[in-house]
């Protein structure tokens, strides 16, 4: 495998996206990709017990220890035996339960539990304020960027000399989630067979070809399809809001799927959408603030939308866009790949040059006109459809929102107090949290592990020993700058190393989920998995994760329990952006995080800038 890697070189190969002319090119490193390892018992659990003991006083934590040490002279070598041997003949021990777990069985609304969103920034010239011309950028641009993954043309994901997997592109087009009993099902099409995309306005249904005589079609065919549907969409007037039964707990969106199908022209739309390219939705409203144009990326009204597609763009009227991302095949990094694509490439367009190209053909042929998708609303779906209005507008003001956009510095600043970037934001919101709630709780970063075939992701566990010292030591007025200082740089330190053994597939949680799938029917379960502190440890009052953009002003989810904090952040060169969501009615609001993380902000710079060397006059 190794001599496979060096022949291709790759040390020298940069994070840069492109196409290459060679087919093929998109999977060349998988068959030389490595599988997932499975750590040693001992490398574990001992790792285990490094992370429990912030939470535990000195009796607890000697409580866990012997529970954990049986299970080691127990049970545990059995299922490590048996883990190690499930994995022989596997690309990926760890793919063969974890969709299932984590996306598929999970029953509530993908939105706003699930889905991810990008709130893009502004185009600031005549293309990013027409909703005509902005769509027709965004789709023609998606397009290409859908040929170069279906030629297998797109250079494959090469980081810091790693090359990444490139399995979830096989999800990226012409699927969709499917409500389906127990656990949902992903429907896969032939993309040369599909060859059109969904345009959803004003909650009406359009299937657009993006193909003509098996090329793709121009801007200028774009742009006159979009003016289409905007003036079909308003002479019908406001649809009845089917898009919102996907929106549903997934159980009773199976039951309203179920009655929906029963008739044969709902079951020909839905397979229509399900099989289409990707989904466009034009917005009849305009939303200015930071705020309100991340709220009409995550959930928008619930209704000009199909929340089961992996790929789903929004236009406002004003030309404002951004992005929502169905999670159960793929994680961020490959939807941020290609955003940060097509993104690019429409801020090299020249506008006149643009706005010349799509208004160069007045009229839309007729093999290119979007068809209408027809629906049969019986009794049942209808009621099932302003059921679910109700209930999506009931659990999205259950949510509780905030937008820490930090314009006092970013990574510029931060790697001249040499630290990793994402350690010291990690730092920043573990004191802000402190300040906040005066604890120190089990928190959440997801850790990429697509140098494995295969491989999603594994828990990056932030609280740690060093971490609980910084913050206790940056509360306390007693202590020295000095003191501030040196718990900061070991907490950032033990944060890094952390995040590279689970990135290096050598993590806690998944490992301990994989031994635990390995008991018989009938065995008993471990004290280890029963003991309290194990479910303790893995709920996580702060979920966290960054993306790389310089595109994006804003991107986040939900929170994952009911009494904690989903904090997704962006760190550009000269500001920090963190999206802030909460559940109301729990003793938290996002606002006074967000206070908190001024505040805490602020401190920082002032204190690890008096190490910085002053510059002479």
């Amino acid at each position: 495998m190794l001599k496979n890697l060096n022949k291709l070189n790759v040390k020298n190969m940069t994070r840069q996206f492109h196409q290459s002319s060679v087919k093929g090119d998109l999977f060349k490193f998988q068959s030389a990709l490595p599988k997932l390892p499975v750590p040693s018992l001992d490398e574990t659990t001992a790792k285990y017990i490094k992370t429990i003991e912030p939470f535990l006083s000195p009796s607890q934590l000697e409580a866990s220890k012997q529970k954990i040490e049986q299970f080691k002279k127990s049970q545990g070598p059995e299922l490590q035996k048996r883990l190690e041997s499930f994995s022989q003949d596997k690309d990926n021990w760890l793919a063969e339960f974890w969709d299932d777990y984590a996306y598929m069985s999970y029953r509530d609304p993908v939105v706003p539990y699930v889905s991810y969103f990008f709130s893009h920034k502004d185009v600031r010239n005549e293309i990013g304020k027409s909703q005509v011309l902005k769509a027709t950028a965004l789709s023609y641009y998606t397009i290409q960027f859908m040929l170069s993954v279906q030629n297998e043309t797109l250079e494959p994901e090469v980081i810091k000399g790693n090359p990444y997997c490139m399995n979830a592109f096989h999800y990226m087009f012409n699927n969709s989630r499917v409500p389906a009993a127990g656990s949902d099902i992903t429907k896969k099409y032939d993309g040369a067979e599909h060859q059109y995309f969904t345009v959803i306005s004003d909650n009406h249904f359009y299937k657009v070809p993006h193909h003509i005589n098996g090329q793709p079609i121009s801007k200028s065919q774009l742009y006159n399809q979009f003016q289409y549907i905007l003036h079909s969409s308003k002479k019908l007037g406001k649809g009845i809001g089917l898009g919102a039964l996907t929106s549903l707990n997934r159980d009773e969106w199976l039951s309203s799927y179920e009655a929906l199908t029963k008739s044969p022209i709902n079951h020909q739309s839905l397979e229509t959408i399900f099989a289409s390219s990707f989904v466009v939705c034009l917005d009849s409203h305009s939303p200015i603030t930071i705020e309100e144009k991340s709220q009409n990326c995550w959930h928008g009204d619930g209704q000009n939308r199909f929340f089961d597609k992996p790929l789903e763009f929004f236009v406002g009227a004003n030309g404002n866009s951004g992005f929502l991302g169905e999670h159960s095949r793929m994680d961020a990094t490959p939807t941020v790949q290609m955003n940060n694509w097509v993104l690019s490439e429409i801020s090299k367009e020249n506008p006149k040059n643009f706005i010349g190209e799509a208004t160069l053909e007045p009229t839309l042929s007729a093999e290119l006109v979007p068809e209408l998708l027809e629906w049969d609303i019986n009794p049942k779906v209808r009621s099932d459809i302003y059921n679910a209005i109700e209930s999506f507008n009931k659990t999205i003001e259950a949510h509780d929102e905030e937008i820490f956009q930090y314009y006092g510095y970013g990574k510029n600043l931060i790697k001249q107090f040499k630290v990793s970037p994402d350690a010291y934001v990690q730092m920043l919101m573990q004191l802000a949290y402190y300040k906040y709630t005066g604890k120190v709780r089990p928190t959440y970063e997801s850790a990429a592990t697509r140098k494995f075939l295969k491989g999603r992701t594994e828990t990056g566990r932030v609280t740690s020993n060093e971490s609980k010292k910084f913050v206790e030591t940056w509360t306390d007025v007693d202590a020295s700058t000095e003191d501030k200082i040196n718990t900061f740089n070991a907490a950032c330190k033990q944060h890094v190393g952390y995040l590279v053994e689970a990135a290096d597939g050598k993590g806690v949680d998944r490992h301990l989920f994989g031994l635990k799938q390995m008991l018989k029917s009938g065995e008993p379960v471990p004290e280890i998995f029963t003991d309290p502190v194990f479910s303790y440890s893995q709920t996580w009052y702060i979920s966290s994760s960054q993306i790389p953009s310089e595109y994006f002003q804003s991107w986040g989810w939900s929170q994952v329990i009911d009494d904690g904090f989903g904090l997704a952040y962006l760190i550009n060169k000269d500001w920090i952006h963190v999206h802030i969501s909460c559940k109301k009615g729990n003793g938290l609001e996002s606002k006074y995080l967000k206070w908190y993380l001024t505040e805490a902000a602020n401190e920082m710079k002032e204190i690890l800038s008096t190490q910085l060397q002053k510059p002479k006059l």
